[in-house]
Parts: structure tokens; C-alpha cells; sequence
């Protein structure tokens, strides 16, 4: 964590200033050991360069620290990867191709990844960004933010990264405080409280501030959409799927997360192949990839 981080955090508790603690051990300008605490009474650990708010992860997707129980980072990474069929590889990296020339040609100074998970997005980042913005990655897990870290640095070590593991739902960061908010998937994994994710997105991000929210978007309206969508939503035991995977859907939870502004942004579209790893999208059907391109207008 970095010390410049305080500048636009808040206390989860009361929404109190944070304030820095006990500083263990740094490395340069970045505190790998420490802690920050609230005049609320709130103490909160930096572990391994993580602020920990001590977030309980789902239990019933991405969950990466029983992921990890049975094999390494490194890998799950490339058991995935190699998973992964050939045409959502391209599209997914179109995407990240967009958000980043987005960042590029913008230079948001605040940019906050939420529900970064695996990092599938923070990495292109680090690799293909031109300039030098605060970057922080938000998740519920320590386990994968801890990872994350120690791949970013490999990969682009003058970068100044700061991971925060919490809430997504209830980020700790102040009203306004954040210029572009990204999310790779992350909000949409979400399910039933990707609406809550979005609202914070809306409410974190400054005036004209910009959210970038990709997805997986299908037919609904097919047989076996309709069938495979009841069969998830028993089994998860959640209700937001068929919202969530329609590009209509898509569009009306960002309206409800409070954005005026918003642009569906298709980056391509292609048949699904067979995956190891992802019931959504469906084997022989149509999907397409899109971004939400939400804008954030304070009257």
C-alpha cells in the first residue's frame, strides 16, 4: 500500500478519515507491513503490500482461496488459460485493448478495478499502460490480491499498485474520489448484488467520472438459454441471470445503479466453443462480449 492511498479512503464503519498506524516494514515508498486505524476505534492490517478489510469471499463463485487450497497461483492461471477456447481468448483481449486505450487516451489520474479477481485485466494493464495513474485493485480475497501483487511487480515494478481487499458492495473509498472505475467481469460475477456494485461504482467515481463494466451478454430468448439460465439460478441460488445476461438487461441494472449516461459498447460477437470452466456462454450459441460505458452526472 502506498500512503497516497489514504487520500481517498474512508472507514467502512463510520466513514470516518483513515489514518496511518504502525509502519513494520516498506520496500521503497511502499509499506508491505503495517497498519491504519479510524478514531472510531476500527484497526485495519496491511499484510504482504494488502489492505485487508477483512471481507468474507463468496461461497458460491470465485472463491480463490479454496482455489488455491489445491493448487498453485500460477497453476490455476494456466489451467484456465489453456481452457479457455481460442475465440473468447481474442475477445477477451479486445476488450482489455479498449479499456486500456481508454486509459491511455484519457489518463484518469484515481482508477479503481473492482472485483479484480485473477488480475485477467490488471496485468494488461501494467503491461500496455503509457502512463502512471494511482491503480488500485479491489477484491473480497487477500489470497488473489496477494498474487496479484507479486505478478504486477514482475511485470511492471515502477507501476504503483495498491490492493485493497473488502466489499466491493460497500467499497472503502469516499464519496467522489475516483476518476475511471473498471471491472473485467468482476461486477457481473457478482449476480444478485452486481446492482450494488454498480451503485458504488456511481457513488465513488467524481463528477464525469466514467465506469467501464464489461460482460458476456447471450440470447436469452433460446430454449437452452432459457432452460441452462433456470438450471444456474436453482443451483446458485440466485435471481439476476437472465438480467444479467442480456445486453437490454444489462443496460436497465446500470440505469438503476443511478447512471443517466450509459453506452453499450459491443466489442464482438462469435459461437461459442466447448469450456471447461464457464456454463455462460453456452456451447453452439451465439454470444458477444460488451462493455458498459457509464458516465456519472452530478446535477
Amino acid at each position: 500500500m502506498y500512503v497516497e492511498l489514504l487520500q481517498v479512503l474512508k472507514c467502512p464503519s463510520c466513514g470516518g478519515e483513515l489514518r496511518l498506524g504502525e509502519i513494520i516494514n516498506k520496500e521503497s515508498d511502499e509499506i508491505i507491513k503495517g497498519s491504519i486505524g479510524c478514531v472510531c476505534g476500527e484497526q485495519f492490517q496491511i499484510v504482504d503490500g494488502v489492505l485487508d478489510f477483512n471481507a468474507k469471499e463468496q461461497e458460491f463463485a470465485n472463491n480463490w482461496s479454496e482455489n488455491y487450497k489445491e493448487m498453485s497461483y500460477e497453476e490455476l492461471d494456466n489451467k484456465i488459460t489453456n481452457g479457455t477456447p481460442d475465440n473468447m481468448k481474442n475477445l477477451n483481449n479486445s476488450a482489455r485493448e479498449y479499456i486500456v486505450e481508454d486509459l491511455n487516451n484519457n489518463k484518469p489520474q484515481v482508477v479503481l478495478d473492482i472485483a479484480s479477481g485473477r488480475g485477467m485485466l490488471a496485468t494488461y494493464i501494467a503491461e500496455n499502460i503509457k502512463y502512471n495513474p494511482m491503480l488500485i485493485l479491489s477484491d473480497l480475497s487477500f489470497p488473489v490480491l496477494k498474487y496479484d501483487r507479486l505478478k504486477m511487480k514482475k511485470l511492471n515494478p515502477s507501476l504503483k499498485v495498491n490492493y485493497v481487499a473488502c466489499d466491493c458492495t460497500k467499497l472503502p473509498f469516499k464519496d467522489n474520489s475516483i476518476d475511471r472505475c473498471v471491472s473485467f467481469y468482476g461486477i457481473a460475477n457478482m449476480c444478485d448484488i452486481a446492482l450494488d456494485g454498480i451503485k458504488e461504482a456511481n457513488r465513488v467515481l467524481t463528477s464525469n467520472g466514467v465506469l467501464l463494466n464489461s460482460n458476456i451478454v447471450i440470447d436469452t430468448n433460446t430454449e437452452i438459454a432459457k432452460n441452462l439460465i433456470k438450471e444456474l439460478e436453482e443451483y446458485l441460488k440466485v435471481s439476476s441471470l437472465v438480467k444479467l445476461s442480456s445486453v437490454e438487461g444489462f443496460n436497465t441494472l446500470h440505469e438503476e445503479g443511478g447512471f443517466q449516461k450509459c453506452n453499450m459498447v459491443t466489442i464482438g460477437d462469435s459461437i461459442a466453443e466447448k469450456c471447461d470452466f464457464d456454463a455462460i456462454p453456452i456451447e453452439g450459441e451465439w454470444f458477444a462480449i460488451v462493455i458498459a460505458q457509464c458516465i456519472k452526472i452530478i446535477e
